[in-house]
């Protein structure tokens, strides 16, 4: 769905970052699929695990940027992945940077692409994607994926704008404070805020600093 995080980013990028306070999972892509039909599976295992608080302060440097440009077999003909990945690729290069990112095409109940990119960086995982759609050419969906990511690498925050919210349950349920930084103050992070304050007890704060917000996460104190 156009609004739900991809199954990627929650792989590449939610559970990367969950590891590294100490949950225990995987996932995997069986096959992909695309609105309306849908058609995806997924096989995900988790095992019990004791979360740990975290210090994402900083993003630390970037070491290498992934992705994955993918369609529908019936795009293939058209090159759609392919120009997708063209399009993000050369306005990447423009930044100087430099990406990988694979082709796939698959079989699935009904068209669609998409394309997933990943910063890597010493101390954190970024992640922007982008989908096509009916007269969006595929030129622009490269594009659209490729400015999400400059965009969040440019703020210099440990996690991007969806991170930032996905994490906040684990970090108030982990053992010991944690601090993290986020590029931008949105309406999902501050509802997540709002909700888990009434549910936990724990000093939550949400700082303002020179480039963005960090949020802290520390035992009340008696």
């Amino acid at each position: 769905m156009k609004w739900a995080p991809s199954i990627l980013y929650l792989k590449e990028v939610l559970l990367n970052l969950l590891k590294r306070m100490g949950y225990q999972g995987e996932i995997e892509l069986l096959r992909r699929g695309y609105y309306p039909r849908g058609g995806g599976e997924v096989l995900f295992e988790a095992r019990v695990s004791e979360l740990k608080g975290i210090n994402l302060e900083k993003r630390g440097e970037i070491l290498t940027i992934r992705g994955v440009s993918h369609a529908s077999k019936d795009l293939e003909p058209k090159r759609v992945a392919e120009r997708q990945r063209e399009a993000a690729l050369s306005l990447l290069r423009s930044q100087g940077l430099e990406a990988h990112i694979k082709i796939r095409y698959e079989d699935t109940p009904s068209t669609g692409s998409g394309i997933d990119l990943f910063a890597i960086c010493s101390n954190s995982v970024l992640g922007a994607n982008a989908l096509g759609e009916r007269g969006k050419r595929a030129e622009e969906v490269g594009k659209e994926a490729a400015s999400g990511l400059l965009e969040e690498l440019q703020g210099g925050s440990a996690l991007d704008q969806h991170a930032s919210d996905q994490i906040l349950p684990y970090l108030a349920l982990a053992k010991g404070p944690s601090v993290v930084s986020v590029s931008r103050l949105t309406g999902h992070l501050e509802t997540n805020l709002w909700v888990i304050r009434n549910f936990i007890k724990r000093e939550i704060r949400l700082e303002k600093t020179p480039h963005g917000y960090v949020v802290i996460v520390e035992d009340k104190t008696p």
